[in-house]
């Protein structure tokens, strides 16, 4: 009986169709508000070289300094993965979360007051970290990558946007990367001030 189970299981996940990509939170989102998504992500493409995933986003820091020496969350899926802003500096910290256990990977020097497209890409052997269609880090991983159950958590305790974060079952290529990093961020949720006309009379007085 519960061969009979698991073999349905198993047809249900890894056989039915899986879409490439999936949006996990369109629009954009401050840094200071934490939020829970309801999404569930799909099961990684049965490949050859096992668990695979990544995950995509645009990421807006207005000030580094703010929740300085806290933990400031970006995204996390129970660290499968889990982006950070460093607590004391303007890096970023990727986190896998492994069999054995969770590893981090530091990515230096993130530009205030820019938008930036951030892609991670985990496979059973390494995690690789994109910035703006550029392979930033490499990292190996000790021990097979450990896909939780967790739902996603964006934001808290930072001063910035985050927003149109995707989903894949997949690993992604150099190539589709550097195509979404050179789409139009999203809105970065500031108040747009009304400026009169430059010809209008207003404007000098």
């Amino acid at each position: 009986m519960l061969l009979f189970l698991g073999a349905i299981f198993y047809f249900i996940m890894y056989s039915s169709p899986k879409m490439d990509s999936s949006t996990v939170m369109s629009g954009s989102q401050s840094g200071m508000t934490r939020s829970t998504l309801p999404y569930v992500v799909a099961p990684s493409f049965n490949e050859p070289e096992g668990l695979v995933y990544s995950y995509a986003m645009w990421v807006l820091v207005k000030d580094f300094s703010f929740g300085y020496g806290r933990s400031r969350v970006i995204m996390t899926k129970g660290d499968s993965p889990g982006i950070y802003l460093d607590s004391t500096s303007n890096s970023l910290i990727v986190r896998v979360r492994t069999y054995g256990a969770t590893e981090s990977i530091l990515v230096p020097n993130i530009p205030a007051a820019k938008w930036i497209h951030l892609a991670v890409v985990v496979d059973q052997r390494a995690v690789n970290v994109y910035i703006n269609g550029t392979l930033r880090q490499y990292h190996t991983l000790s021990q097979l990558p450990d896909l939780t159950a967790d739902k996603i958590t964006v934001g808290s305790g930072w001063n910035g946007v985050v927003g149109n974060i995707t989903y894949h079952p997949k690993a992604l290529s150099y190539g589709e990367i550097r195509t979404m990093s050179q789409h139009e961020p999203p809105p970065d949720l500031e108040p747009k001030i009304a400026k009169p006309d430059y010809f209008d009379i207003t404007w000098y007085t």
